[in-house]
């Protein structure tokens, strides 16, 4: 990610920081939840291709359903600079619509290290589970 020299840099890095931080969070939780039922394969397929593609990006089950259509479209900005970064992997399983996303060792490091520099709990002074918001949009 590249060093903030103005505002809208520093905004990019702070989108990045918490998109890099919400992911491993849910990645986290996809590699601990429970084997399902046998009964339950349809779970079961679900869980293997998340853990393998890594996880579905849904913003408004991230973030809730009244988030500002702006804010969904600088976080996927942030996701694709990510991405070109070499510090996410994107999977398009229906054609050329992002549908999940993974991150790479380089992105987990990030991650940890943004984590371990806040204490665990907000980055870059974002609350773990509100994106950062924007005057410009």
């Amino acid at each position: 990610m590249k060093d903030a020299t103005d505002a809208s840099d520093a905004q990019d890095v702070n989108e990045g920081s918490f998109v890099l931080v919400q992911a491993y969070r849910r990645q986290q939780a996809l590699l601990a939840a429970p084997e399902p039922a046998p009964s339950a394969w349809w779970i079961a397929m679900e869980i293997a291709e998340q853990r393998a593609h890594g996880f579905l990006y849904k913003p408004t089950e991230w973030f809730g359903p009244v988030l500002p259509e702006r804010i969904v479209k600088r976080l996927r900005r942030a996701i694709d600079r990510l991405e070109a970064d070499g510090l996410l992997v994107l999977w398009r399983k229906y054609g050329g619509r992002m549908t999940h996303l993974k991150l790479t060792p380089a992105g987990e490091r990030l991650a940890v290290e943004l984590l371990a520099r806040h204490g665990g709990d907000a980055v870059e002074g974002v609350d773990q589970n509100t994106p950062p918001q924007t005057a410009a949009g």
